[in-house]
């Protein structure tokens, strides 16, 4: 209940959480913790690890986020 309190203040003031699931990786809005083999386009965020913030358009928090990276043809 007071984290619901805490949020909706907070937003009243300028706060939103970065949305990133499946976007492309963007440094300025996004901190890549790790890479991992997938069939999505390299650069696209596959995982959202931890939760960024925006107070109006300011980065005041990263989004830690896995990035796709481009699987080998080769099969391995």
């Amino acid at each position: 209940m007071v984290y619901k309190k805490m949020l909706r203040i907070l937003g009243e003031h300028g706060l939103v959480p970065i949305d990133c699931a499946g976007k492309k990786f963007d440094p300025q809005l996004h901190e890549a913790v790790c890479r991992e083999k997938s069939a999505a386009e390299p650069g696209t965020i596959t995982e959202e690890i931890g939760k960024g913030y925006l107070v109006r358009s300011k980065v005041i928090r990263p989004s830690k986020v896995k990035v796709a990276e481009k699987t080998d043809s080769k099969g391995g």
